[in-house]
């Protein structure tokens, strides 16, 4: 059987990560030491084990890591980085979904269809979200006590319904400029 290795480099401030995946058992070695003695601090551990808990790899890979330069926060974060990185190595529909997702959540959100100059993109965001109304009327029904009638709620609905069902359309309308597939 031959040993698949998947490799990533991560950088943080002044600390760089060369970083190491294989088959294992979860094993995670930092310059020829275990993780726990390199680390003795609990959330340095778990910022290492981020990107591993995210994709759900935790027991998949052992991983021996050389890190350099910096102190125990920046290489934490470099390492963190560098887990990342090869894990789109060794999955890349990670790297292929991204753009789809980040262009999916774009469409759906009419923020760039009312460019009104006021405000940063939190403000469109918060202020444009389909969900918004359905948001505010839960706020006003919580925190004041003051239930909307029916109406108001039906509105609400049909409004977040018809702007996520264009922005959907939308979207699958402007995927055909886009070179890259799933």
């Amino acid at each position: 059987m031959a040993l698949v290795e998947y490799y990533g480099t991560g950088r943080r401030k002044t600390s760089t990560a060369r970083v190491h995946l294989r088959q294992g058992t979860g094993q995670i070695t930092v310059n020829n030491r275990p993780l726990d003695q390199y680390f003795g601090n609990e959330v340095l551990k778990m910022i290492i084990k981020q990107p591993l808990s995210l994709t759900e790899t935790n027991d998949k890979f052992d991983i021996m890591v050389t890190v350099d330069g910096g102190g125990p926060s920046g290489q934490a974060g470099a390492i963190r980085h560098g887990i990342s990185r090869a894990l789109q190595v060794y999955n890349t529909d990670f790297k292929n979904l991204l753009p789809y997702l980040l262009r999916l959540g774009l469409y759906l959100t009419p923020i760039l269809w009312f460019a009104d100059g006021t405000g940063g993109l939190k403000t469109h965001i918060a202020k444009y979200n389909p969900l918004s109304p359905i948001f505010e009327l839960w706020s006003d029904a919580i925190v004041r006590g003051e239930v909307a009638p029916a109406a108001i709620w039906l509105r609400a609905t049909v409004f977040s319904v018809v702007v996520l069902v264009v922005g959907f359309v939308v979207y699958v309308s402007r995927e055909r400029d886009y070179a890259v597939r799933i």
